[in-house]
């Protein structure tokens, strides 16, 4: 008998425990280990550093944390192979990264938002951040090096693209947020607008990894702010934004910045400072079947416990026009709410189960679904059964 193993990969079976946890992944991101460096605090090692440092074959021990998101091979010159291992760069935050620019003109494309843990008690985002330095390291090897950067240390990236910058940085304040920030020289607005999407994929990646039932509320920081580069900034949370969004369009809805009393319209808050595209739709009209598992699964949480008034899944599916198939959607093995968001149309989307929601005075459930759901989607095809959809 084999007993205990752990399958990490198809092709990849651990089959002591006590290797993997004491030998590979407490001996090398112990802090305690830290002190055996050996001046490399930058947390990139080639094979024969590794292997000073492990007490366990070098090679066995990085195809681990390779599999496990910790380390990321990068290629040097002469087909030479070095490791970078995120958790283990040390390397202080430089001076003058993020220096204001001086006249910052209303023109220049500026955004950023923060992304906070739904259950912050149970969730500390530490230990995440470096697979997310991961992530992006992995984007950006299939970049071309001559038109893109991404400089990381301890608890934090910056990623240029062009003329396009961003930084995104761990923060310890309260309970703790990802801080992003990304702004771009005049008329860039729409390549700051693709690079933010190129980090939420990197951010939604990450979380797929290693914490799929993590939800992470977006927080967008006021734009105008931003670009004076104020030390306090107002940020907008995503509940008013999707409210607002029910019924109005990204430039009709438009909010009150409490701090410079300037009025902001969503799409100012989101765009980065483009021109509003034709493929970004609100999140609101995002069909029901695209919303994200871990959102999906809270709600059933909420919805599948019987209501002594009935407002639960089976009044809900009424209320969207399935109450033919409630019998069908009943079950004692896995969750009605599921199989009734699986089964809804493409015409039912958040926005219309906010409304129903509402109506049954779920407000509990409304009240996640405005957390969570992405203030825009880009799709190009949201109204296909089959067609693609990138939330954000």
């Amino acid at each position: 008998t084999l007993g205990e193993c752990v399958v990490i990969q198809d092709d990849l079976v651990v089959l002591s425990l006590d290797w993997l946890w004491r030998d590979v992944i407490g001996w090398q991101l112990s802090p305690e280990q830290r002190g055996r460096l050996a001046g490399r605090t930058t947390g990139v090692f080639t094979i024969e550093d590794f292997q000073a440092r492990c007490p366990c074959p070098a090679n066995q021990a990085l195809r681990v944390l390779q599999a496990t998101n910790f380390c990321v091979p990068c290629d040097v010159e002469d087909d030479e192979v070095e490791y970078e291992i995120p958790c283990l760069n040390l390397v202080e935050r430089l001076p003058g990264l993020w220096d204001p620019w001086k006249p910052c003109s209303p023109l220049l494309p500026h955004a950023g938002l923060r992304l906070l843990p739904a259950e912050a008690p149970l969730y500390h985002l530490t230990p995440i951040f470096p697979h997310l330095q991961s992530q992006l390291r992995k984007i950006t090897q299939t970049w071309d090096p001559r038109d893109s950067d991404l400089y990381q240390w301890w608890r934090g990236s910056k990623l240029c693209v062009g003329p396009c910058e961003s930084i995104i940085t761990l923060e310890e304040e309260d309970q703790g947020y990802i801080e992003v920030r990304i702004r771009g020289p005049r008329g860039t607005g729409a390549q700051c607008f693709a690079l933010l999407g190129v980090i939420f994929d990197a951010i939604d990646a990450t979380l797929d990894i290693v914490a799929p039932a993590l939800l992470l509320e977006k927080h967008w920081l006021s734009p105008s702010q931003l670009r004076d580069y104020d030390e306090v900034l107002h940020t907008w949370e995503p509940a008013p934004l999707l409210s607002a969004l029910l019924d109005k369009t990204f430039d009709e809805a438009k909010f009150k910045n409490p701090f410079n009393c300037r009025q902001e319209s969503i799409w100012e808050i989101i765009g980065c400072g483009s021109s509003l595209l034709d493929t970004c739709i609100p999140g609101t009209r995002q069909p029901v079947k695209f919303i994200k598992p871990g959102i999906q699964r809270r709600l059933a949480q909420l919805l599948d416990t019987p209501d002594p008034h009935g407002k639960d899944w089976c009044l809900l599916a009424v209320r969207l026009g399935l109450g033919d198939r409630v019998a069908n959607l009943d079950s004692n093995v896995d969750s009605p709410t599921l199989r009734l968001l699986a089964c809804a149309g493409p015409g039912c989307t958040v926005g219309s189960l906010v409304k129903q929601l509402r109506a049954l005075g779920r407000e509990d459930a409304v009240h996640l679904l405005l957390s969570y759901t992405p203030v825009f989607v880009l799709s190009m095809a949201i109204d296909s059964e089959t067609g693609s959809n990138l939330s954000r």
